[in-house]
């Protein structure tokens, strides 16, 4: 009878396994070690380093942010630091009152007064009725028709023989 000559494969198998896991693992840090380099030199290179226009830029809205300025001499407007618009604008916005502003044009209602929590009809018009205010005599005020919009004019026809 003769020899057979096997070979452990399990042993080779395990040694295969073994170098395919140690080439992973080295080509995965060699990555991340490359990748920290390029990011350390980026930022060293073009991270680190201000643009000079950038920088005078900030300069020149800095000042006109906090610095008095003529905008236009002629018409005597200036241009005022942000901190005290924002002072002049809280100041008028306190000394507001409470009532709507009127709009240009716009016909006034009359508005009920609250007298000892009854709303008192102004110029006889409203009174409150199961909280719904209601004309002192019943009826609804007729309601005020719609201007009638001016007819558009039909467009003039050009003389015959010429182009547009």
């Amino acid at each position: 009878m003769s020899n057979v000559d096997r070979p452990p494969n399990k042993v080779i198998a395990g040694y295969l396994l073994g170098g395919v896991v140690v080439l992973i693992i080295t080509v995965i840090g060699v990555k991340q070690l490359f990748d920290l380099e390029v990011r350390g030199e980026f930022e060293r290179k073009v991270l680190s380093r201000r643009d000079p226009r950038l920088t005078e830029l900030r300069i020149r809205e800095e000042a006109r942010l906090t610095q008095y300025a003529w905008v236009n001499q002629a018409q005597g407007r200036v241009r005022i630091p942000v901190e005290r618009a924002m002072e002049l604008t809280l100041r008028d916005w306190s000394s507001r009152s409470d009532q709507p502003v009127p709009i240009a044009g716009a016909p006034v209602a009359p508005v009920p007064v609250p007298v000892d929590g009854v709303l008192v009809p102004v110029d006889g018009v409203l009174v409150p009725v199961d909280g719904v205010l209601v004309p002192v005599d019943g009826v609804l005020p007729a309601p005020v028709p719609a201007p009638i919009p001016a007819p558009i004019p039909a467009p003039v026809p050009a003389p015959a023989g010429t182009t547009p």
